[in-house]
């Protein structure tokens, strides 16, 4: 059984809104801070792809700040 949950996962810096493709389709939006924050929000289906996000946040060494189910 798949149980849908909703993130907002914030990482340091600003990636280009095409990499939306690269996360599962998730929206791309920037934070006004300084230095700027990338927002990834929307669902994620289970745990294995939560998992399958974080591994590609570590390959492409980006730096998770947080991440929050809403």
């Amino acid at each position: 059984m798949e149980n849908i949950h909703h993130y907002r996962i914030y990482l340091q810096g600003k990636l280009d809104p095409e990499w939306s493709s690269c996360f599962n389709g998730l929206v791309i939006t920037f934070t006004e801070s300084d230095p700027p924050q990338t927002i990834l929000a929307g669902p994620v289906r289970d745990q294995a792809a939560l998992r399958g996000l974080l591994n590609k946040f570590w390959d492409l060494n980006l730096e998770l700040v947080s991440l929050n189910i809403e």
